[in-house]
C-alpha cells in the first residue's frame, strides 16, 4: 500500500521501493527501502538487468520491475484491466496468478433488422445480411411492404394515382401522404361527347362548347347523349309521335307526328272537341268554330261540377269542399278528383327540446312524445336537458369516484364510469428508485448508491483522478489524469490538477505528428501533418496529401473537409487487366474488363414503357420506378438540374451515349476526417460535421503515449493513448 501522505524525501523512498518491486507495509520498511535506495552505489556491479524497461514480460498482468541486485521481479497484478485476445469479450481482468481472463460477452446487435449478428474470437462483431424477404422498416414515409433485400431495408413505393388526367400525381417524402397538384390549360376528355374542345382548370376537366344537334324538323326531338363517344354518345333525334304539328292543309285537324318524324293530318275534320263550338271549315282559310252559349259542358277539372258553355268555352262548375276539420292537415283535391289531408309536422312543433317531438295525425291533429329520458345509466354524472343547446348533458362528477388512495389518478369516465389508475410516477432517471408515498400520493425517487449517467455523474475526491461512466452498467470507474495538452512547450503534470508550465526557450516545437495535427489552427484534410526533428528540435510542415486509388475509372481528388474522395468515372474506357481494376463507389454501375478495356456503364433504369420513369439507388443497386406526371418523365442536361437538397449527397447528372435522356443519381458522401477523436456524422442541412471529444487523445504508437509516469502503463489502441495504472 501507499503512505497516506509523505513529503519529497518520503516520495522518492516510495518510488525507489515501488521501482524494486517491493509492497510496503510500515515505516520500518520505508526506511529500509531508502537506505538500500542511497546506497545501492555501494553494492559490487552485478550482470543482469539494472532498468526496469528490461524485464518487460510482455504480460500485462504482472508488474515487472529491476531489483537492485540485477534480477528481474515480475509481480501479478489480479482485478487489472487487460486484453485476453477475444474480440468477444469486455471487461477482461488480470487473475490472482497474473493472467488475463475473459471478462462479460460483447452485445453485437446492430438494431438492424436485416443483419444476422454474431461475433468472432478474432474479429469481433460481425453483422451478416440476413435471407431476402424478411420484414422491415427502411423509415420512409412514402414506401410500404418494406423487406431486407441485399442486407439493406427496401420499400415499395405507393401508387398515388387518382384517376385525374388534370393532376399530377406525387408522393410527399415529409408526411408520406399522396399529393396532387393541378393542372392547367392541359387538353382533356370529359367523357361527354356532346362537348367539344375540353381542357384542364385548377385540376378539373370544364367542359368545351355544347354539340349542335338541331335538324329543322318539328317531328323529333333533338337531344344529346352526354356520354363517351365510344359508348355511343351524340346527337340523337326521336320522333315525337303525336305531337301537333301543321301540314300545310288547311281542313285537315289533329295534325300530329307519325313514328317516321313525318307531320300528317286527318282530312276533312275540323273538330276541336270542344263542346262549345260549332266546327266548320273553309276553303280557302281552313278550319273555322263558331261559339255558343248555354250548353253543360266538362271543363275537364275532376275538381269541380258540371261546367255551362260561354262564348265558346266551358266554364267550370263549383269546386268541391275537401275541409277535414283539423288545423294541422293541408287539404287540396288530386286530379283524380279525390279529396287529399297531408299532415304538417312543422304546424304542430313548440320549438322546445327540451318537450320531445311533436307531429300531426290527420285523424286527431297534434301529438307529442313528451320530455326525452336524461338518464345514461352512469352513477358519476349528472344529467340533465339543455333547451339552449338541444342536447343532452351528462357532467363527469370526478369526487365521486374517490377510492381514498392517493397513489391512484380517480377520475369519471362519462361512457364507462368511475376509473381509478395507478398513478405513474418516473423521472426517465435510471440512477433512482421510483415509488409513490402510499400515505400522501407525493412521486418519491430515492437514489442508488454508486449509479451514473454520463462521466460528469462520477466524480473523485483526488483531483487528479477522473471519472469514466459505464453507460451499459451505470457505474463508475476512475483513472489517472493524462494533463497532455499536446504542446511540447508546456510541462504537464498534475497537483491539484491538471498544470502545464511554459517551458522557457521552447517556440512552435513538436515530438511527433499527432502534436502538429492538434497544433494546427484549421486542420485541413488535404495536408499531412508531420514533424520534423533536427538537432533534437522538432517543428510542424504540413506537405499536401496524396489521394491515389490506383484503379483506373475513379477520379482521385481531395476535399479539405472531407479528405481523399474516389467518385466513379461513367462509361469508363482505361486500360485494366481484371474486373478487379474497374471498380466504382455506384453499385448501379455495371462494370467488366472487356479486352483488356473497362466497360463501366451506369446502371439506367429504363422499363421500355413511355410514361414511367425510374431512379437507381447507389447503395443497393436498386431500381425504383415511378409513373410520369402527364407522360413527362423527369431528365436532366446538367448536375445542377439534379439537386435534391440534401448536403449528404453528391448529386450528378448522368448523360448517356447517343440520344438517351439523362438522369440525376444521389451518391452518398463518406464524412471520415481520419482522426480517431472526432466523431464524423452527415447532416442533410449542413453536410460533413466532425465532432471533437475533449477528453481524447490521439496517437499512432506507444511512443506518443508516454506520461514520463512509473506507475502506468502506457499504449496506443485504435489510435487513443491509454494509461492503465499498475503500482498497487
Amino acid at each position: 500500500m501507499r503512505p497516506a501522505a509523505c513529503g519529497p524525501m518520503a516520495l522518492l523512498c516510495l518510488l525507489a521501493a515501488c521501482a524494486n518491486g517491493q509492497v510496503i507495509e510500515s515505516p520500518e520498511d520505508l526506511r529500509s527501502s531508502a537506505d538500500a535506495f542511497w546506497h545501492q552505489d555501494d553494492i559490487p556491479p552485478k550482470t543482469g538487468c539494472r532498468h526496469d524497461p528490461e524485464c518487460d514480460d510482455g504480460n500485462v498482468c504482472t508488474q515487472d520491475s529491476c531489483h537492485y541486485d540485477g534480477t528481474c521481479i515480475h509481480i501479478a497484478q489480479p482485478a487489472l484491466p487487460c486484453d485476453d485476445s477475444n474480440a468477444c469479450t469486455i471487461g477482461d481482468l488480470c487473475s490472482e496468478a497474473g493472467e488475463c481472463g475473459g471478462g462479460e460477452l460483447k452485445n453485437c446487435n446492430d438494431l438492424d433488422d436485416c443483419t444476422d449478428d454474431a461475433c468472432d474470437p478474432s474479429n469481433g462483431c460481425t453483422h451478416q445480411p440476413t435471407e431476402d424477404g424478411r420484414e422491415c422498416d427502411d423509415g420512409e414515409l412514402c414506401t410500404s411492404l418494406d423487406q431486407c433485400l441485399g442486407g439493406l431495408c427496401i420499400g415499395t413505393s405507393p401508387l398515388c394515382d387518382d384517376g385525374n388526367g388534370c393532376t399530377a400525381d406525387s408522393c410527399n417524402p415529409s408526411s408520406g401522404e399522396c399529393t396532387h397538384i393541378d393542372q392547367t390549360n392541359v387538353p382533356c376528355d370529359d367523357s361527354n361527347a356532346c362537348t367539344n374542345g375540353d381542357i384542364c382548370e385548377a385540376g378539373a376537366c370544364v367542359p368545351g362548347t355544347p354539340a349542335k344537334c338541331d335538324d329543322d324538323n318539328p317531328c323529333t326531338a333533338d337531344d344529346c347523349l352526354q356520354i363517351g363517344a365510344d359508348q355511343g354518345g351524340g346527337c340523337i333525334h326521336t320522333p315525337e309521335v303525336g305531337k301537333d304539328c301543321n301540314d300545310g292543309n288547311p281542313c285537315s285537324i289533329a295534325d300530329s307526328c307519325t313514328d317516321s318524324g313525318i307531320c300528317l293530318g286527318k282530312g276533312g275534320s275540323c273538330d276541336d272537341g270542344d263542346p262549345c263550338t260549332t266546327d266548320l271549315c273553309s276553303p280557302i282559310d281552313g278550319c273555322y268554330h263558331e261559339a255558343e252559349n248555354g250548353g253543360s259542358c266538362d271543363d275537364g277539372n275532376p275538381c269541380t261540377g258540371v261546367g255551362t258553355c260561354s262564348g265558346g268555352l266551358c266554364a267550370s262548375g263549383p269546386a268541391i269542399n275537401c275541409d277535414d276539420d283539423v288545423d294541422c292537415t293541408a287539404d287540396s283535391c288530386d286530379v283524380s278528383g279525390q279529396c287529399i289531408h297531408s299532415p304538417d309536422d312543422t304546424l304542430c312543433d313548440d320549438d322546445l327540446f327540451c318537450n320531445g317531438t311533436e307531429w300531426c295525425d290527420d285523424d286527431f291533429g297534434c301529438l307529442g312524445d313528451g320530455p326525452p329520458d336524461e338518464d345514461d345509466g352512469i352513477a358519476c354524472t349528472i344529467d340533465s336537458c339543455l333547451e339552449e343547446a338541444d342536447i343532452l348533458q351528462h357532467l363527469p362528477q370526478h369526487y365521486l369516484c374517490q377510492d381514498d388512495n392517493p397513489c391512484t389518478v380517480d377520475s369519471c369516465n362519462p361512457v364507462v364510469g368511475c376509473e381509478n389508475v395507478d398513478k405513474v410516477c418516473d423521472d426517465g432517471n435510471p440512477c433512482t428508485s421510483d415509488s409513490c408515498d402510499g400515505a400522501t400520493g407525493e412521486c418519491l425517487f430515492a437514489p442508488l448508491g454508486e449509479c451514473c449517467m454520463v462521466n460528469s455523474d462520477c466524480v473523485s475526491d483526488d483531483p487528479c483522478l477522473g471519472g469514466l461512466c459505464d453507460v451499459e452498467m451505470h457505474s463508475c470507474a476512475f483513472h489517472p489524469l493524462l494533463c497532455d495538452d499536446h504542446d511540447p512547450c508546456t510541462a504537464d503534470g498534475c497537483a491539484g490538477g491538471c498544470k502545464h508550465d511554459p517551458i522557457d526557450g521552447c517556440d512552435n516545437e513538436c515530438e511527433n505528428d499527432v502534436d502538429c495535427f492538434f497544433a494546427a489552427a484549421n486542420p485541413d484534410l488535404c495536408t499531412m501533418p508531420s514533424c520534423n526533428i533536427e538537432n533534437g528540435v522538432g517543428s510542424c510542415s504540413y506537405p499536401t496529401r496524396s489521394c491515389v486509388d490506383n484503379h483506373p475509372c475513379t477520379d482521385d481528388l481531395c476535399d479539405p473537409a472531407l479528405g481523399c474522395q474516389y467518385p466513379s468515372l461513367p462509361w469508363c474506357q482505361q486500360p485494366c487487366q481484371d474486373d478487379l481494376d474497374c471498380v466504382s463507389a455506384d453499385a448501379c454501375d455495371a462494370v467488366a474488363c472487356i479486352d483488356g478495356t473497362c466497360a463501366n456503364e451506369p446502371g439506367l433504369c429504363d422499363d421500355g414503357l413511355a410514361c414511367t420513369g425510374g431512379e437507381c439507388h447507389p447503395v443497393t443497386g436498386e431500381c425504383k420506378l415511378f409513373e410520369c406526371p402527364a407522360c413527362i418523365c423527369p431528365t436532366c442536361d446538367t448536375d445542377d438540374q439534379c439537386d435534391d437538397g440534401n448536403l449528404c449527397t453528391s448529386d450528378i447528372c448522368l448523360l448517356p451515349p447517343g440520344d438517351l435522356p439523362g438522369q440525376c443519381r444521389h451518391v452518398p458522401l463518406i464524412c471520415n476526417d481520419g482522426n480517431p477523436c472526432t466523431t464524423d456524422l452527415c447532416l442533410p442541412q449542413s453536410g460533413c460535421q466532425f465532432y471533437k471529444d475533449p477528453a481524447c487523445t490521439g496517437c499512432h504508437d506507444a511512443l506518443d503515449c508516454i506520461d514520463d509516469t512509473l506507475c502506468t502503463a502506457d499504449s496506443c489502441v485504435a489510435g487513443i493513448c491509454e494509461h492503465k495504472w499498475s503500482c498497487q
